[in-house]
């Protein structure tokens, strides 16, 4: 509500984005998916990856968001995903346009290689400041 200039929508973008996986071996069979909405400092995309079979045990890590993240601080990411049998969290790094995935239940960073051969759905929220 309101008409004043701060109650103004003018900064608003859609679109798709390309992702990629960041080190390690695990890679993309395919990307049916991968599009965003920016509205003012809020991104929200939506991903769905299909990973091959071949992720060893470095981290989980995707880059190419569209947008970089803010210089300071870390940016806990509202995530939701398919993947079992254990909950995802995202994170991303200051200054980065990458996501660092981490297992729910014991905090630890998810590998690649318990991804190999699964679909990775996805989407995620986060704030570019």
């Amino acid at each position: 509500g309101g008409t004043g200039a701060a109650n103004t929508l003018d900064d608003y973008e859609e679109g798709t984005w390309t992702p990629a996986i960041q080190g390690g071996t695990l890679s993309l069979a395919s990307t049916p998916r991968a599009a965003y909405t920016k509205i003012g400092r809020f991104v929200f995309i939506q991903a769905y990856l299909s990973l091959a079979g071949n992720g060893n045990a470095t981290n989980m890590a995707i880059n190419g968001l569209p947008f970089n993240t803010p210089s300071q601080g870390y940016n806990t990411c509202i995530l939701n995903s398919g993947v079992s049998p254990f909950g995802v969290l995202g994170r991303t790094n200051p200054s980065s346009d990458e996501i660092q995935f981490y297992n729910v239940t014991g905090q630890a960073n998810v590998a690649q290689n318990q991804l190999d051969d699964s679909h990775f759905i996805f989407s995620l929220t986060y704030d570019v400041g």
